[in-house]
């Protein structure tokens, strides 16, 4: 009787439970039917697993109940769903923050948070006015702006988007005769506070727009490509 070593008669003890169930591709079934009958010893690891086979068949089947069954497909069909791809978070908040910039700069000219100049004149021989601008304090005036065209009610309103928080400024306004020649100047001392409120709300909904555009773009779900055989 030859003696097996040990490393093949693993392998073959391996290959029994398959062996038994008939599930062994026809040539690994001849090879253990063959080495079945050179050694005899491997019929006990053989009737073991026998001994196995019958107590298993032997148990009674139970079905998971309909709810449970139900629950498990479930999952399963959930498990099996395609992920949905997004947009890298880098790239959403890049977006967010060109939006949040795009946002800013168009709310800040439409409602020009800012300064606020008023004043009426009289009708009379206007062409327009010069308007300028000074550290409060200071005589280093510079011009700002030239309202060129007189208005028809006498109205006029100037808005000065350029102003720091916490400084105070002198505006002068010039009022200009059609020869050129200055009829009338007037100052007025503003403190930069006054523009605070309007730039703090212009400010804070470019914010609110570009992170609402970040969790928009965050969660869009992209497409998923196809591909074209040529």
């Amino acid at each position: 009787m030859r003696i097996l070593r040990k490393s093949h008669r693993s392998k073959l003890a391996a290959l029994l439970p398959w062996y038994l169930n008939r599930t062994l591709p026809p040539a690994e079934q001849q090879q253990v039917e063959r080495e079945l009958q050179k050694h005899p010893e491997l019929h006990q690891t053989l009737n073991e697993w026998h001994t196995v086979q019958t107590l298993v068949k032997g148990q009674q089947v139970q079905s998971p109940s309909p709810e449970v069954q139900a629950r498990l497909m479930a999952q399963i069909r959930a498990h099996n769903l395609p992920r949905r791809q997004t947009l890298p978070p880098w790239l959403a908040r890049s977006w967010g923050l060109m939006v949040t910039l795009a946002m800013l700069c168009l709310l800040w000219t439409v409602f020009q948070p800012g300064i606020q100049l008023r004043w009426q004149v009289s009708q009379g021989d206007i062409a327009g006015f010069h308007i300028y601008r000074a550290p409060a304090g200071s005589t280093d005036f510079t011009l700002l702006s030239e309202v060129a065209q007189p208005s028809a009610a006498g109205a006029y309103r100037f808005v000065d988007t350029t102003v720091w928080r916490g400084q105070a400024y002198t505006y002068r306004i010039v009022t200009l005769g059609r020869d050129g020649q200055q009829l009338l100047s007037s100052e007025i001392i503003v403190g930069a506070g006054a523009a605070l409120p309007g730039q703090l709300s212009v400010a804070l909904t470019s914010v609110l727009l570009g992170w609402s555009a970040v969790l928009l773009l965050e969660r869009w779900p992209i497409p998923p490509r196809r591909y074209q055989l040529r």
